[in-house]
């Protein structure tokens, strides 16, 4: 029984953390911050939502990005699934697709690291 309900607290503990971060690439020792982005769609009754993020922004210098993080702000399991399109880890540019669950928003933060 105690074995049982230690199992319970855990899946309810895990249940209540879940979030859909990603990351790609690695960081290194010399890699820095490049540009940080918040991604925030409002929630639409009855739909889903998708939104694509282009890195660099129009007339930004960019060096060779190393690791992409992208932080779900919604810890309770509504939030969106990230996924990388095109670029990324050793590349200049970076395409990344935010595809929330129906009748929830998306609520991100990019993080862009690299050399």
């Amino acid at each position: 029984m105690k074995v049982l309900s230690s199992l319970i607290v855990l899946l309810a503990f895990v249940a209540a953390t879940l979030a859909y971060t990603s990351q790609w690439g690695a960081r290194r020792n010399p890699d820095r911050l490049l540009y940080t982005d918040n991604v925030f769609n409002a929630t639409r009754a009855g739909q889903s939502i998708t939104r694509d993020v282009y890195f660099p922004k129009n007339g930004q210098a960019v060096k060779n990005i190393t690791l992409i993080r992208a932080v779900d702000n919604v810890n309770n399991g509504t939030g969106a699934y990230p996924t990388l399109l095109s670029g990324g880890p050793g590349f200049r540019y970076s395409n990344i697709r935010f595809s929330s669950q129906r009748n929830y928003g998306i609520n991100f933060r990019i993080e862009y690291y690299g050399n």
